[in-house]
Formats: C-alpha cells, sequence, structure tokens
C-alpha cells in the first residue's frame, strides 16, 4: 500500500466534526465578552477556494475573493475568537480547481447526502468532500481552510485531521452556498461563512461540540464560548500545532 492511499485512508478515517446550519437568522449573534483579557495568540492560516464547478447540469459558482476574504471573512473570524485571544493570520490564498477525477459523482453524493449533522463521513458527504479538494498546495505545517462553492439550503463545516510523513495537519472545509443566496448584499451569508469556519477552526484546536455554545452542532445564532472552551483551546494553540499532536 503506498503513502498516498495510506494517506487517503487516514484522512478519510479522521472526519473529527461537522457542523451544519439552516440558515435563517436574520441577526448577527452576539459575541461573547469574556472578564479576563487574553493575550493574543495569532496562528498562520492557508486559505483555499475551490473556483466555480461546473459539471454537467451541476453549476455552481464561487463568490468569494479575495478582498472579501481579507477584509470580511477572516476580520468577522477572528471577532468571534477574539474573546478566546486567538486570531488567525493570512499565510497565503489560493484560487483552486476541484480535484477532477469522479468530480460529478461526488458532489451529487455531497449535494444527496442523507446526514448533514454527522459523524459518518458517507452519510454526510464527508468522504465525497475529501475527494474533491485539491491538495498540491497544502501546507502541513500550518493551518489550512478549503471554501468550496456547494449549492444547498444549508451551510456546512467539516473538520478532518491528516498525517502524513510524520507531520499533523488540520484544514476544514466549508460549504458556502444556499440555493436562495442573495447576491445582492451577501451580508449574513458572509457571517454565516466566518462563524462555521470559525466553529470549524475550534474543531482543530481540540474542542469538540457543546450544547448552547459556538461549538453547538445545530445553533445558528450562538457565539459563547465557556472558559474551559478558552483554556482547552488556548493550551493547544500555543503548541504551535493542530489537534492531535
Amino acid at each position: 500500500m503506498n503513502k498516498k492511499t495510506i494517506f487517503s485512508i487516514i484522512l478519510t478515517l479522521a472526519l473529527f466534526a461537522v457542523y451544519a446550519v439552516h440558515l435563517t437568522k436574520t441577526r448577527q449573534p452576539e459575541v461573547f465578552k469574556t472578564q479576563k483579557e487574553y493575550k493574543i495568540i495569532q496562528l498562520p492560516i492557508r486559505v483555499h477556494v475551490v473556483k466555480d464547478i461546473n459539471v454537467g447540469e451541476i453549476k455552481m459558482k464561487n463568490f468569494l475573493t479575495e478582498k472579501k476574504i481579507r477584509k470580511k471573512i477572516i476580520p468577522k473570524i477572528n471577532k468571534i475568537l477574539r474573546s478566546a485571544g486567538i486570531t488567525f493570520k493570512i499565510e497565503k490564498i489560493y484560487f483552486e480547481n476541484a480535484t477532477a477525477q469522479d468530480l460529478k459523482k461526488n458532489i451529487n453524493i455531497i449535494l444527496n447526502a442523507t446526514e448533514v449533522y454527522s459523524n459518518n463521513p458517507y452519510k454526510n458527504g464527508g468522504d465525497a468532500v475529501e475527494k474533491i479538494v485539491p491538495k498540491e498546495n497544502f501546507n502541513y505545517n500550518i493551518f489550512n481552510i478549503y471554501f468550496i462553492p456547494i449549492s444547498a439550503e444549508f451551510a456546512a463545516g467539516i473538520t478532518f485531521l491528516a498525517a502524513k510523513d510524520g507531520l499533523w495537519a488540520s484544514y476544514a472545509t466549508t460549504f458556502l452556498y444556499r440555493a436562495n443566496y442573495d447576491y445582492g448584499s451577501g451580508r449574513y451569508s458572509l457571517y454565516d461563512i466566518a462563524q462555521i469556519s470559525a466553529h470549524e477552526l475550534l474543531h482543530t484546536l481540540c474542542l469538540s461540540h457543546a450544547k448552547n455554545t459556538l461549538m453547538d452542532g445545530d445553533q445558528a445564532d450562538v457565539n459563547y464560548l465557556l472558559e474551559y472552551q478558552i483554556i482547552a483551546a488556548r493550551t493547544q494553540a500555543k503548541t504551535g500545532k493542530p489537534c492531535g499532536h
């Protein structure tokens, strides 16, 4: 069994958590402010944006630009995580094509996933996501996040943990689209993307799901982090390595 096959198996089996939210909220949730002021821990992140996906009748257009990522998405993520004293600094942004092999088949698997909120990669489409994300610019030494233009009535995020050649790495993949996306304003959709991304990035810092907090896999209007979650995330962040090492 070659290294590529071993890596693929590890990556598929290491599905860590899924976050899905039906995009029905009409306001941005309040950002929790702790009484304690934490010293900022800044972590490097490499951003991967999958370009438009057009396969047969399936046409999914990416609407994220570098400006939106730098001026809107990452700042919103950092605002949400500021209560924990954790921020992310962009190392580089890549605009990449989805992996071409069996693309139509895997997109259909994602669109027809039977369970959005599930730790089973075959039911939530996670296995198919892993197959379509490009990996040529993946950096195993820092945090990575992928944005994929999947058209759906919900937004969802999946966090994988992966190992290769003795190095640990993590990346969060976030489905961007809902069918009724408002191309006019995009305000709430951009915030949804940032909120889900913040949730997924906290998974890479070892936080698991917890009700009535940002780590609640069902809530769309909660950004609260409890003290024990903040301590756990900061402890992991200080190592300079993703969860699992």
